[in-house]
């Protein structure tokens, strides 16, 4: 699939809503593990047209196959969360919703649309049937199959 080929735009509410919902099992596993690995934060979705987020993931952390678009976490203890975002959250409001939610019930996601701005919206997901410790424990045996492995 070559980089500018999205089958989500997920500029677009309902088509983010849709990957959301079909992703959530997985998004909310790497969310769990990404918080026992690296502390509070979200898992990135690159949706910009050439991937720019993903391709500067210096520490080549493992990137998740989340349907046709790439994905990973940011977590306040990680290297990456210095490199890529300058060791602080884009503004106050991601700031808040990230030393707010809780984890065990909510994965919040960072969707990267690019742009000389960084273009970015943030969103928090849940099935509460479905918490993330439990879709981590689901996934555990096969959540390596999901992972892209870094260039």
């Amino acid at each position: 699939m070559s980089p500018n080929h999205h089958l989500y735009s997920l500029n677009d509410d309902q088509n983010r809503l849709h990957f959301l919902t079909l992703n959530y099992e997985l998004i909310a596993a790497v969310g769990w593990q990404g918080y026992l690995e690296e502390g509070r934060g979200c898992v990135a979705i690159d949706n910009s047209s050439y991937n720019q987020l993903s391709k500067r993931n210096l520490d080549k952390q493992p990137q998740w196959n989340l349907d046709t678009l790439l994905g990973f976490y940011i977590g306040e203890k990680s290297n990456n969360f210095q490199a890529l975002l300058g060791g602080k959250w884009p503004d106050t409001e991601t700031a808040h919703r990230v030393a707010e939610y809780d984890p065990n019930w909510k994965v919040l996601v960072l969707v990267w649309f690019g742009g000389n701005n960084g273009d970015f919206l943030i969103q928090g997901v849940s099935i509460p049937q479905l918490p993330p410790p439990l879709c981590y424990q689901r996934l555990l045996p096969r959540l390596n199959e999901f992972i892209v492995s870094p260039v």
